[in-house]
């Protein structure tokens, strides 16, 4: 009987840190202004801020300039997320910067970081134009 118990609260245990992965806030960003920025002037690059939180990312669209070297800044506020973009080299996980160039057009975006129930929904586009 004592090694069910055990095994049972082991199981507990391991589906409580699982889904403490995300947590469950529904406290609202008050970084309305991460996006894409361009610095001043052309030959400078520009600038994604993008910050996740639970099972979302701060935009659904970020609008960044084609054929321009951009960095991308990552964090999880809320949680532990990831940032993928799907057909590029891009894949930062909690916190990070990468550095790329994109060609004109659309690029999906999503956690690459299983972080629980609302996961699947974790998605967003970069339009470079």
């Amino acid at each position: 009987m004592r090694k069910k118990w055990l095994l049972t609260l082991s199981v507990i245990m391991v589906l409580v840190l699982a889904l403490a992965a995300c947590g469950n806030s529904d406290k609202k960003s008050s970084d309305d202004n991460n996006g894409a920025g361009s610095a001043s002037g052309d030959d400078q690059a520009a600038t994604l801020n993008v910050t996740a939180t639970n099972f979302k990312f701060n935009k659904k669209t970020y609008k960044v300039p084609a054929n321009k070297e951009i960095t991308i800044n990552f964090k999880s506020k809320e949680g532990y997320h990831g940032f993928e973009i799907e057909g590029q080299d891009v894949n930062i996980q909690g916190k990070g910067t990468k550095t790329i160039t994109l060609k004109p057009g659309t690029y999906m975006v999503h956690c690459s970081v299983p972080c629980g129930s609302g996961h699947e929904n974790m998605k967003a586009k970069i339009v470079a134009d």
